[in-house]
């Protein structure tokens, strides 16, 4: 699949794939920015952000608003915070290319953040904080991300925690908008029945017009293990969740292809060595999986599995 790379002259980066054979296009607007760019007393802003980007604007001064204008297209819309990137997307019908280019730019650009909607929007993420720690088999990433990674911001949750998502304001909100939604951070991505040309053309529009602006570097990772560590948190549940793992290639290493052949043949899919052995062989549990957890500076291979609370040892033996 071919596509073409572009970038505007305040560092806007493009990225546009014709598919004409589709009826549909999407468009994505994505930061590099994520959790790792928080410092400890703001730990959460990113993903709050976030939710708070479909909060209303000055054109489209609510939810209902942006919300039913997107669903009148017939749109699918949606937005996610990792480690190192927030995004933002529509996808709807290739004619409405330059409507969902507005509703995107405006929404990322032009929210209002007022303080009514931060605290309701603030009780919606503590709730989706609860929810998360009340699934094991979700909570045991992060207690392998806080072991590997430490205090680094790699090492802390995504989503915050209680203490700072309850203290973070209005005015912090537009500093880190100003220090990370810069256009030299931005990269926009359509594809789908598009003229590229047009396309193009379209996103200058909107997106042309901002300011050319430096961005930071978000906190280097230096790892300091020096030996093997564990960490355990018991609970009352009928099944052990687990996670194994060691540091490894970064998202860029020249190695990284070989890395995911080798994750895939240990454990990614019904015919993996450790569904076959751990599962099929043994009927320890009903998931095992590997996978390969990858940033900018540094990365690990990692084992997950949940099985019977009597037999998590012989689990471990086995992988």
């Amino acid at each position: 699949m071919e596509f073409q790379k572009d970038t505007l002259k305040n560092g806007v980066r493009l990225l546009t794939t014709p598919m004409p054979h589709l009826g549909s296009v999407t468009a994505m607007i994505g930061f590099g920015a994520g959790s790792r760019c928080e410092t400890k007393d703001i730990q959460g802003i990113a993903h709050f952000t976030e939710h708070m980007i479909f909060e209303g604007t000055k054109r489209r001064p609510s939810t209902l608003a942006i919300s039913s204008e997107l669903d009148s297209l017939g749109a699918q819309f949606n937005a996610g915070t990792s480690q190192e990137m927030t995004v933002y997307y529509v996808k709807a019908a290739a004619k409405n290319l330059p409507q969902i280019l507005d509703v995107l730019s405006d929404i990322v650009f032009n929210s209002k953040f007022d303080k009514d909607r931060i605290d309701m929007e603030r009780g919606v993420i503590l709730e989706e904080l609860k929810m998360y720690k009340d699934e094991p088999k979700s909570w045991v990433y992060h207690l392998y991300e806080e072991l590997l990674y430490g205090d680094h911001p790699l090492g802390r949750l995504v989503l915050g925690t209680e203490e700072t998502l309850g203290s973070i304001s209005k005015d912090d909100f537009f500093s880190y908008l100003d220090k990370w939604y810069r256009s030299k951070n931005i990269t926009v991505a359509v594809a789908g029945k598009i003229e590229e040309e047009q396309a193009l053309e379209q996103i200058r529009g909107v997106l042309g017009d901002l300011s050319a602006k430096e961005v930071g570097e978000p906190q280097v990772f230096k790892p300091a293990q020096k030996e093997p560590a564990i960490m355990l948190e018991e609970r009352k549940t009928d099944q052990t969740h687990f996670i194994l793992g060691t540091r490894a290639y970064h998202r860029n290493h020249p190695k990284r292809e070989a890395l995911g052949v080798l994750v895939t043949i240990l454990g990614g899919g019904m015919s993996s060595r450790l569904f076959e052995q751990i599962r099929v062989q043994r009927g320890l549990g009903y998931y095992v999986d590997a996978g390969w957890d990858n940033f900018s500076d540094a990365g690990s291979v990692l084992i997950t599995a949940g099985v019977n609370n009597q037999r998590v040892e012989e689990a471990i033996k086995v992988i």
